[in-house]
């Protein structure tokens, strides 16, 4: 790049950063579905944006200290604030993942539901505070490629095309902002054991738009040794059929539509 458009190019980075983040109310989104709306306590959220970090880094075990998230990493000059309307108190986000361009933050589980308003601050300039609602769920599956949400077997093993689940099979699908668990965990805090969800008799699951029996429903809560990230064990159908759409959630909040479950045909009796 010529000399002239490198300083051009510069100046332009920099009066970015001066002027603060770039963000909307509809770059904040579930990091599951990758869209945006309510969001919900122990929740993981993407925020996409311009100037947002001055590096690029993701979470590693050096970045936790007394068994916390942190809400800043060394040299990325990145805070994330989530507060009341018209307060000057509010919480920090525990980071995941910073870039100039994105963000991954886990929502604090102390937050009560309501208005707030989030802002991205870099080496303390904020941006724009965004107003979002927080409610007490926002589920969402994580997902393959858009259509099929990342499942396992019990064992493990990721359900694929070639490797997919049986009807009358136990799998664990994977999920964010079903909210909080039946155990008060501090803000930031990894679940150190397996914790139900606290709304657990309400909780449902949709196979094809049928409601699954809650006797086949074994578990729906937070995954051991991360935050944000929640679980469901679920025993299919005998009669499913192949490829499934599965829905998560409660009465008043289900995770969106048109998510898949690889599932084939039983196999052939010997």
């Amino acid at each position: 790049m010529p000399l002239k458009f490198s300083i051009i190019a510069a100046l332009a980075a920099t009066s970015l950063i001066a002027s603060g983040p770039v963000y909307t109310a509809d770059g904040v989104v579930n990091a599951a579905s990758n869209l945006p709306g309510p969001i919900a306590p122990g929740m993981l959220v993407s925020i996409y944006g311009q100037g947002l970090s001055f590096i690029t880094h993701a979470l590693t075990p050096q970045d936790i200290h007394a068994g916390i998230l942190p809400i800043l990493f060394a040299g990325a000059g990145v805070s994330v604030s989530i507060g009341f309307p018209g307060r000057n108190t509010g919480y920090s986000g525990y980071l995941y993942y910073v870039s100039p361009t994105q963000i991954n933050v886990l929502i604090p589980n102390s937050l009560p539901p309501g208005p707030v308003d989030l802002s991205v601050g870099l080496n303390g300039l904020y941006g724009p505070a965004v107003h979002l609602t927080l409610a007490a769920a926002a589920p969402a599956l994580f997902q393959v490629d858009g259509f099929y949400g990342i499942a396992t077997q019990p064992d493990g093993m990721v359900l694929t095309k070639d490797a997919p689940a049986h009807p009358g099979d136990i799998v664990v699908v994977y999920a964010t902002g079903l909210g909080l668990a039946d155990k008060n965990l501090p803000d930031g805090h990894p679940a150190e054991a397996a914790f139900v969800l606290q709304r657990i008799s309400s909780f449902r699951v949709r196979i094809n738009g049928v409601q699954l029996d809650p006797k086949n429903v074994y578990y729906a809560g937070v995954t051991p040794g991360f935050a944000g990230l929640y679980q469901v064990n679920l025993k299919l159908p005998d009669d499913v059929g192949n490829d499934p759409e599965i829905r998560i959630g409660f009465d008043d909040a289900m995770s969106p539509e048109h998510i898949l479950l690889h599932v084939g045909p039983a196999p052939p009796q010997l």
